[in-house]
């Protein structure tokens, strides 16, 4: 818990006293204690119209140890401080999906699954950001930077007519939970699906990343999922080491090379395997049937398929 501060002083907006943050906080909450749970959204605070971009709502986020703005959406707090959403109703008639890549190659793999899966009046359209995996594999994780360029992403989704939103890189998946609290449209994990189908394959689940990153965002996710599922899990992570340079210099077949040997010690010692990053996925047409003794999960489909659902009305 921490404490709002109680009064202005000459001028200067009180701060927040968890991460010093200036802005002028609504006065409802002026004094008041409040949870600081992961996500929570704590307070709204306004942007003078001095700044570059005009006058607009910014909203404070917890992510982690400290809180982050982001920009804000119509909406308002509840009496437990939980940001409620206020959708449009032309948003809820639409159906259009934006999905959200840090590998900018991926763009053409998703346009393939959204022309076979998605219905026939669906649009689609794509926000590549390459800095934003760069910057994670940089700073070994997520870091408020992180959470607020995701959440700007999706806000200029929103803003472009997205009903529905599909990030497509496990290393930033953790971003949903702030994300959500925000965002008056369903965000999607694309490692979601294909995690929940692992879990209900068998107890040893493999994880094969090429991104240091991302194993342990994944493994978090297979722990966290399991539990929901009321199932017991044993999970081998495996980094396959060079690959994800590889995929950045374009060189397709180091990459699927490194992947597949690394595959093949984790088939024999689990009941499935998942693949961890997106750009994995390319990867498995190369594996012989005698070769997978295990079924080899990836996200693409999978998420795909989901947000199909999602589209059509199906609750997240």
């Amino acid at each position: 818990m921490f404490k709002v501060a109680t009064e202005e002083s000459n001028g200067v907006a009180p701060d927040c006293s968890h991460c010093g943050f200036h802005r002028h906080l609504l006065p409802a909450h002026l004094g008041s204690e409040m949870d600081l749970s992961w996500g929570r959204v704590v307070s709204l605070c306004n942007v003078p119209p001095s700044v570059p971009f005009g006058p607009t709502t910014y909203n404070l986020v917890v992510a982690g140890s400290r809180c982050v703005a982001v920009p804000g959406w119509s909406g308002w707090l509840s009496e437990n401080h939980q940001w409620i959403p206020a959708r449009r109703q032309e948003d809820a008639m639409s159906r259009t999906l934006a999905y959200i890549h840090t590998v900018p190659s991926l763009v053409p793999l998703f346009d393939e699954l959204s022309k076979e899966l998605l219905p026939e009046e669906a649009e689609v359209f794509h926000i590549a950001d390459e800095v934003l995996l760069k910057v994670v594999i940089s700073q070994g994780g997520l870091s408020p930077f992180i959470y607020r360029r995701v959440a700007e992403h999706v806000a200029a989704a929103e803003v472009a007519g997205a009903s529905v939103v599909q990030l497509t890189c496990s290393s930033i998946s953790p971003c949903v939970e702030v994300v959500r609290w925000l965002a008056s449209v369903p965000v999607l994990k694309v490692d979601e699906p294909m995690v929940d189908e692992a879990i209900a394959m068998g107890r040893r689940i493999g994880i094969v990343a090429t991104a240091a990153t991302t194993l342990g965002p994944t493994a978090d996710l297979v722990r966290t999922r399991a539990t929901v599922a009321g199932k017991d899990v044993q999970i081998e992570s495996v980094l396959c080491h060079g690959a994800y340079e590889a995929l950045l210099a374009g060189e397709m077949g180091t990459h699927d090379r490194i992947v597949r040997d690394c595959l093949q010690g984790l088939l024999l010692r689990s009941d499935v395997v998942i693949l961890a990053q997106a750009s994995m996925a390319r990867v498995v047409a190369g594996i012989s049937a005698h070769e997978q003794k295990v079924p080899i999960l990836t996200s693409p489909r999978s998420a795909v398929l989901r947000a199909a659902r999602v589209l059509a009305g199906e609750a997240v």
